[in-house]
């Protein structure tokens, strides 16, 4: 509802003084009554939880003036029972716990209840789900009519700590005991009962970690206390002391004594001094010491091994935020000296058994744990060490002495090194070679790959690894299985057995025939007989032949075979520092596109770095670079024209200063173009006009009759782009907006942005050539990178259209051809000859579409060879008007015709035969089609939509006309949205938006984005940070919110509780039902539908727009 809308804009604005919150409750309770609040179950109880929070920022520590108290209390009289109309969906949202909560109080208070809080089991659940809302609102339990509390939470919690059968029977401590104690901590007030009563609690049963209940300290867990609920201890932190205080449940948790420190073990006891409930101890840290996080230091190469030698010595379970002390002089210690004595490991709010802990390291395991500092590709990595850590942990601590040597592959050292501490050297030199060979055979050369299978290399993704793609030396394994292979010339051979004139070995593999006779084959174990006229494998010294254990010696021959397909050490030898830190920063100009795929793998912050190394080592191993070829390798890439938009800041035209010029974007702002990436991470913040206004649609109609922008006549046209190079793409945008040719296709039409204007109460699409018409505007055209060839094809363009414009300009020169590349790339990839006068550039964002890479190594960017990004087109509608792509239309031409006939009738447009209709709609352009239908919404329209489904036309081998379909559904939810609303006030809107997250993340962020063009609201903005998060974009989700507060959508409240959603959304995003794929979403689709009534809970346009999607 409109005035439901404008009133929380206006109160999220703020209230200035007690007339403004008197005039707002007039107003809402004067709008209200039983049918709104049904249909607006959310939107109210937000606005109702918005007034509370406005008025405790407007009096702080004030007094609320007894009317304020009296506003407020008649408009809560007037919802007070919006739980009871709430679907299961609304019941969720935190203001209307709170309302609920409100009630149940009022209920129960001494002024006009029954002053009896004897029952609160209904509210004993739901004190953890509140009390951060309980925080912002706190004011309102001080109301008091007749000195009597009129929502008297002190009193219920005196009941809840009365009637805790932990403190009076010696139950176990709960998360509800705990949330009851930090309420009371908060709201009892001083010199009355209610605090002696805590005080007499404190003093009598010892229950000393209710003192580090208050704003000061920090429980270290997540909210629902898991580390408490697995391992039964609970460690608080006071930091403004320094103090520590840890209780568990269990006396036997603690030691008196560790490391010559000495602790006081303190017993909590019951009211009655009967049974023991739990046990303590307290004590002080020094002044200077820091409270650090396990991941916050594993960001850092350099602290990964402290990280990894607490975690060996014993104290696992250190993963908890803020669970380490970092001394004055860096030394690391848990802070929690007991916790050897935790049963479980906590990460990210997830447990995991002592046994299973090496799991935690899975989503690190890629990282660096030591890395040469003259070679910057030898390296070893945590998951090496794990590894051996899980197959054996004797002497763990020689792997982390940093004492390696600079000739040979750090991981190699460290094997060699871990096999030395063993006993049975021979058995886990086996061991290792087995775990080499499964994880690194996908690196396995093409010649030894059988029945001409694809290359795994090419097709393998980016994974969590115990090992680096380095190759070894198959002599220093075998020397542990037997003392006399310590010899260089020492190889693994298969070998063919012939018994002729006595048994003899044909060596197989050689370049000639190698025969080796009786009296040189070594047989100690008599196991040639089993292989008289068949394949062995034999180990080879000099002109001697060991016949071993055939399985183990298979491993080594087949590792052999592997590490030939790896790079050697010469190659990472010549890889200088200046070379790769090179190369890396050219790949940081594709880091968001490179990452967001593989989160997973690489989860945390501030670790590209490690991911480049990754992908630059594995794509010099495809594509077979050698010491010999690496410097052409490395000029290859280094040699082409970066296109960074770091300084775009500087060019003023991208600074949108003239308010009387409409700059118009290359790309609309959602077909995923690289201008509006530069918008997102450059331009934004330094705007002096909203950043939107580039991408904004919504023009104006002057008392003249001429288009204005935000109040002021349009006078010039900027066509802005992030780069142009010969021109033709430039003068294909130019076209599709002025409708120059007639002849633009549809590809370039759909990425255009589109604009919209309010002319007689109705809204109409305009052209860009509509306003140069209409205003008499001039035209100029700007690259942030350009070339003289584009500028001067652009400007003989225009001339000879007709068109009034400026001389096209360019701030930076794009000045390397693929020609120039020519003598590095031939040998390395395949020389695009017919693109050699092209320019060879590396744009930040998104590879220009023609370059010298191959394809395989730019377009997926999951892949472990992807070195940068080319985006498919994302061909995304902007809008009601813009076209999906050329393909659809034959779709829209063979299934629409029924609808769009009707559509037709409905205008009293009769047509005598079939021809004549079809020759009519030929004759419409599909702007014009698609327009007719999005503006009539009916049954038969998305009808047709589920017919050219089920007729299988939208299941065709033709991926162009499936994905156009699915972007035509994602526009039509933004258009649903706009002519429906996005809110939860009837259960049609509740039930489609619970329906909406049953479909993949990346559907919804695109819709999402899409609705926020048009709709800023609190929720539209919660759903898009929601979808970010679960997604790992968390980076995406703070800008936009810091966005939408900058732009005044939000207040700082409201910020701060979604970035707080976020994070916990994130973190657990693991943990999540998250569909992945079509068959999931299909699932997740099924079981939404069982709780649903198709008939009467949900529109039916909505129904057939997800229907279509999800198949």
């Amino acid at each position: 509802m409109k005035e439901l809308k404008e009133l929380i804009a206006l109160i999220n604005l703020g209230l200035e003084d007690e007339l403004a919150i008197k005039n707002v409750c007039d107003s809402i309770n004067c709008i209200i009554n039983q049918r709104i609040i049904e249909e607006n179950v959310e939107l109210i109880a937000d606005i109702f939880g918005a007034l509370l929070v406005q008025v405790q920022k407007l009096y702080q520590n004030d007094c609320v003036p007894e009317e304020t108290y009296n506003e407020i209390f008649k408009f809560f009289r007037n919802i007070e029972n919006i739980s009871t109309i709430a679907n299961d969906y609304e019941k969720k949202n935190g203001y209307v716990i709170l309302i609920d909560f409100m009630r149940f109080l009022h209920r129960h208070n001494a002024v006009d209840g029954d002053n009896d809080f004897t029952d609160i089991t209904d509210v004993e659940d739901i004190l953890s789900d509140i009390i951060e809302e309980l925080e912002k609102v706190s004011f309102i339990f001080d109301y008091a009519i007749n000195k009597e509390y009129v929502f008297p939470i002190n009193r219920m919690l005196v009941f809840v700590i009365k009637d805790s059968k932990y403190i009076h029977q010696g139950s176990k401590f709960t998360s509800k005991d705990y949330y009851a104690l930090k309420l009371a901590v908060r709201f009892f007030k001083k010199e009355t009962e209610d605090i002696k009563l805590l005080e007499d609690i404190i003093n009598e049963s010892n229950l000393q970690f209710i003192n580090y209940l208050n704003d000061k300290c920090l429980l270290l867990d997540d909210e629902s206390m898991i580390n408490y609920q697995n391992n039964g201890v609970m460690i608080f932190w006071n930091s403004d002391d320094k103090k520590v205080l840890i209780r568990s449940n269990y006396e036997d948790y603690f030691s008196k004594s560790i490391d010559g420190t000495m602790y006081e073990v303190q017993k909590e006891t019951t009211i009655d001094k009967s049974v023991c409930i739990g046990c303590y101890v307290e004590f002080d840290c020094d002044k200077d010491d820091m409270l650090v996080s396990a991941l916050d230091l594993l960001k850092f190469p350099n602290r990964r091994k402290d990280v990894l030698q607490l975690f060996c010595s014993g104290y696992k379970n250190i993963f908890v935020d803020n669970m380490i002390v970092e001394s004055k002089d860096g030394k690391l210690r848990p802070l929690n000296p007991f916790i050897e004595k935790d049963g479980f490991v906590i990460k990210n709010s997830r447990s995991y058994s002592i046994n299973d802990s090496m799991h935690i390291f899975s989503d690190v395991s890629n990282l660096s744990l030591f890395i040469s500092k003259c070679n910057p590709l030898n390296r070893v990595c945590i998951g090496t060490f794990v590894k051996l850590y899980s197959i054996n942990s004797n002497k763990w601590d020689k792997l982390l002495d940093e004492a390696y040597s600079e000739d040979d592959f750090y991981q190699n050292q460290m094997i060699y090194r871990w096999i030395d501490n063993m006993d049975d050297k021979a058995f886990y030199a086996q061991e290792i070679a087995k775990n080499l060979c499964l994880e690194l055979q996908y690196c396995k050369p093409k010649k030894f790959v059988r029945n001409g299978k694809d290359d795994d290399l090419k097709k393998y993704n980016i994974k969590s690894q115990s090992f680096y793609p380095f190759a070894g030396d198959l002599q220093e394994l075998l020397k542990y299985i037997d003392d006399s292979f310590d010899n260089e010339n020492i190889t693994v051979n298969e070998a063919y057995v012939v018994d002729d004139d006595g048994v003899a070995l044909q060596i197989l593999g050689e370049k000639e025939i190698v025969i080796v006779e009786n009296d040189h084959i070594i047989d100690s174990d008599e196991l040639l007989d089993d292989y008289i006229d068949k394949k062995c494998y034999v180990v080879r010294k000099g002109d001697d032949a060991y016949v071993l254990e055939q399985l183990m010696l298979k491993v080594f021959f087949e590792l052999n075979r592997i590490w030939k397909g790896l790079a050697n050490f010469s190659l990472v030898k010549k890889v200088s520092k200046v070379q790769y830190d090179r190369i890396v920063k050219c790949m940081y100009l594709h880091q968001r596109a490179l990452t967001e795929k593989i989160i997973e793998v690489y989860p945390l912050d501030d670790t590209f770095e490690e991911q480049a190394f990754y992908r630059l080592l594995h794509n010099m191993i495809y594509y077979g670079v050698t010491e010999n070829s690496f410097d052409n390798y490395a000029r290859s890439i280094l040699g082409h024209f970066f296109m960074s938009f770091s300084d775009i800041k500087k060019d003023r035209y991208f600074l949108f200063e003239d308010k009387n010029t409409l700059y118009v974007p290359k790309d609309s702002y959602d077909s995923d173009g690289v201008l509006s990436d530069v918008h997102e991470k450059y331009l934004k913040s330094s705007s002096t006009r909203d950043f939107m206004n580039l991408f904004n649609e919504r023009l104006e109609i002057g008392k003249d009759g001429k288009y204005a922008l935000c109040g002021n006549e349009i006078k010039h046209i900027v066509f802005l782009y992030d780069n142009f190079e010969l021109g033709k793409a430039t003068k294909d945008s130019i076209d599709s907006y002025m409708d120059i040719s007639g002849h633009v296709s549809a590809k370039k039409k759909m990425s255009a942005n589109s604009y919209r204007c309010l002319i007689n109460g109705e809204t109409k699409f305009v052209s860009i050539k509509n306003v140069y018409e209409t205003n008499g505007c001039d035209i100029a055209v700007h690259a942030y990178y350009g070339t003289e060839e584009a500028s001067k094809a652009v400007d003989e363009f225009l001339d000879n259209n007709y068109i009034r414009h400026k001389k096209t300009t360019y701030y930076k020169i794009i000045t390397t051809k693929i020609r120039d590349l020519k003598e590095y790339v031939n040998g390395i990839w395949d020389y695009p000859e017919k693109n050699e006068d092209k320019f060879a550039v590396i744009r930040e964002f998104n590879l220009t579409y023609i370059n010298v890479f191959p394809e395989e190594m730019i377009l997926n960017p999951q892949k472990a060879i992807t070195l940068f990004v080319r985006k498919g087109d994302r061909n995304i509608r902007h809008t009601n008007v813009s076209v999906l792509g050329e393909k659809v239309e034959r779709v829209i031409d063979t299934n629409y015709t029924e609808t769009l006939r009707s559509i037709y009738a409905g205008e009293n447009i009769v047509f005598e035969a079939d021809e004549d209709f079809k020759s009519f709609i030929k004759g419409k352009t599909l702007e014009e089609k698609l327009e007719k239908l999005n503006k009539n919404y009916n049954e038969r329209y998305f009808e047709s939509l589920i017919s050219a489904s089920n007729k299988g036309i939208l299941n065709e081998n033709n991926k162009g006309v499936v994905s156009a379909v699915e972007q035509f559904a994602e526009q039509a939810f933004c258009d649903y949205f706009e002519k429906f609303g996005v809110s939860t006030t009837t259960k049609n809107d509740s039930t489609a938006l619970y329906l909406l997250g049953t479909l993949k993340l990346s559907t919804r962020i695109v819709i999402w984005k899409k609705v926020l063009l048009f709709n800023k609201s609190y929720y539209v903005i919660d759903k898009l940070s929601i979808a970010y998060a679960k997604s790992g974009q968390i980076d995406q989700a703070n800008a936009m919110i810091e966005e939408r507060l900058q732009k005044g959508d939000l207040t700082e409240e409201e910020g701060a509780i979604l970035k707080d959603s976020v994070l916990q959304l994130y973190n657990a995003r693991n943990s999540l039902p998250i569909a992945e794929d079509d068959e999931a979403v299909r699932s997740n689709y099924k079981t939404a539908l069982k709780v649903v009534d198709k008939e009467h809970d949900v529109r039916k346009e909505f129904l057939c727009i997800i229907e279509m999607l999800v198949g």
